[in-house]
């Protein structure tokens, strides 16, 4: 619509996720926080957590920390450190983001199906990570689809990082060398450790957003 009537040029080589819907959904108020969860910031301990990986030697290591609630799934923390082995970042996580506070029942830990690696490590440490959807298109429609229903919010004062990495999150030139588009689309390869780590902790979440869902404004759900 905004190409074809608003001379707004799009094209797929730009941004994967719509600015405003990133803002809409970025809290940045104790008052805005507490309305998605009451108790913040002491989370509840018998909360349900996700835990997305996304490891790397040759770049940073991330991880993203998401609580559940009846509004959606809030990142309340994150984790970005490079050139360590794999098996360091277990621990600095754990307290990063104060899982020893939870049951482990109740933390769900999550990266990218090929990562046999990441997974071998953090099990032999008592850590079962499930093997997430690593295709780009399917992790990315899911993402939007939680923002576009807006059951998807960030406390911007604990995860700036993955903010800017989400702003700045799009599509690789699609041409190839003899000038010809390629047939699949990619992501540009750089500065996307918490978008990826955010895609496989939602592609382990066995719920989806209702797309039909009525968004109520504000005022509404007051």
């Amino acid at each position: 619509y905004a190409q074809e009537y608003q001379a707004e040029r799009r094209s797929a080589t730009g941004l994967i996720y719509d600015f405003k819907l990133i803002e809409g959904q970025t809290l940045t108020t104790t008052e805005d926080i507490r309305r998605v969860l009451p108790e913040w910031p002491n989370i509840d301990a018998s909360r349900q957590v996700i835990v997305g990986l996304d490891s790397g030697v040759d770049h940073p290591f991330g991880a993203t920390f998401d609580v559940v609630t009846d509004k959606g799934l809030i990142q309340c923390g994150e984790y970005l450190e490079r050139q360590q082995a794999i098996s360091t970042h277990l621990s600095p996580i754990v307290t990063r983001f104060g899982l020893n506070r939870f049951n482990p029942q109740s933390i769900t830990w999550a990266a990218n199906r090929n990562e046999a690696n990441l997974r071998l490590e953090f099990g032999l440490k008592g850590v079962t990570v499930l093997p997430a959807e690593a295709k780009h298109e399917i992790g990315i429609q899911r993402v939007q689809s939680w923002l576009h229903t807006k059951q998807i919010f960030f406390v911007a004062s604990h995860c700036p990082i993955t903010l800017d990495q989400l702003r700045a999150y799009r599509y690789a030139d699609n041409t190839a060398i003899d000038g010809q588009k390629k047939a699949k689309e990619a992501v540009f390869k750089q500065k996307d450790e918490l978008p990826d780590a955010k895609r496989y902790a939602l592609m382990a979440w066995p719920e989806l957003p209702d797309v039909d869902k009525p968004t109520l404004t504000p005022r509404e759900e007051k």
